[in-house]
């Protein structure tokens, strides 16, 4: 069975054998076992930060703009379009929406630097993407229009954002900010991002990770609580099978750490099996990221930080078995 791996350092392709091989050198630099370099794209060298596909689309963000791929023949993508900042007007250089929020209608770029902004582009012509709608939060303001990550509810009709904002997308181009937080009185703090991870219910990579009924998206009830056992910085979550899995995965962010050690951001493992009769997850595993020769699988060095950061699962993970989890290290 071949699988297609995206690097998105710079929209590298690679295709992993049944067979197993040993590492060697290649046209693209070093290359573990079981994988074999095919061919890179060099659009989205620099400053990339996220990506998300949807259907047979690839759009990926960066501090400059935002590029979509038609990714329906894996080894052959094909650039649709790329959309830079600056020729809307805005600001030229843009930080971050590093989780990508979008349904393949509209979508989202969360700034926070220079300004606190939300971009709203309708992307439906793949070709032409159009900037609809532009808030920015105004000076004194109580609430933001942007946090650091936005993530959608309900195929875009919402939008929460990793320090509690709220919008109400349901028009597009005429978007409303609720003036009220999504996490007030709730006890998730330090939010980097949230997922929905079935229809109206929400995950927080917050301490303590939260399980949220947000169906009504003003005023979320919490459903359970995930304490890890040093108050550790929560990066990412992800519920696999629709909050069916036994498990949780989760993952950690440590900056300007290059050398691996045990104090680095890590990939964790949540107990989620009771969570109905205990309303609560409990972390039972970790891995940390380890410095290598690159044959391994390992880098021997890391430019920003050593941690896991970003991750996926396999299609076919099901309570742990059967497949293999994918992130990007730092």
């Amino acid at each position: 069975m071949k699988r297609w791996l995206v690097g998105l350092c710079a929209l590298a392709l690679a295709v992993s054998l049944s067979t197993p091989a040993t590492g060697d050198q290649s046209q693209g630099g070093f290359s573990s076992k079981d994988v074999k370099w095919v061919k890179w794209f060099p659009n989205e060298i620099g400053t990339l930060t996220g990506a998300r596909i949807v259907g047979n689309y690839l759009y990926m963000t960066s501090w400059r703009g935002f590029s979509i791929y038609d990714v329906s023949k894996p080894l052959a993508p094909k650039l649709e379009s790329q959309t830079f900042w600056g020729q809307y007007g805005d600001d030229p250089g843009e930080f971050e929406s590093e989780d990508m929020p979008t349904n393949g209608k509209i979508l989202i770029m969360s700034e926070t630097v220079p300004r606190n902004v939300l971009h709203v582009f309708d992307v439906s012509d793949k070709s032409n993407p159009k900037e609809i709608a532009t808030e920015a939060t105004p000076v004194g303001s109580d609430y933001d229009w942007a946090n650091h990550t936005m993530s959608c509810l309900f195929d875009c009709t919402w939008l929460y954002g990793s320090a509690g904002s709220i919008v109400d997308l349901h028009d597009p181009a005429h978007p409303k900010l609720i003036q009220h937080n999504w996490n007030d009185g709730l006890k998730g703090q330090s939010g980097h991002d949230v997922v929905e991870v079935k229809p109206g219910f929400v995950l927080t990579a917050t301490e303590p990770i939260m399980y949220l009924d947000a169906r009504d998206p003003v005023h979320p009830k919490v459903l359970a609580l995930g304490h890890a056992k040093d108050d550790r910085f929560i990066h990412s979550v992800l519920w696999p099978q629709d909050a069916s899995d036994k498990f949780i995965l989760a993952s950690g962010e440590t900056n300007f750490r290059p050398t691996c050690g045990d104090t680095n951001g890590d990939f964790q493992t949540w107990d989620a099996s009771d969570w109905e009769q205990t309303h609560t997850f409990r972390m039972i595993d970790e891995q940390h990221v380890e410095m290598g020769d690159y044959e391994d699988g390992n880098p021997p060095l890391h430019g920003l930080g050593c941690s896991t950061h970003w991750f996926d699962t396999h299609p076919a993970f099901d309570d742990g078995e059967e497949g293999r989890g994918r992130g990007n290290q730092e």
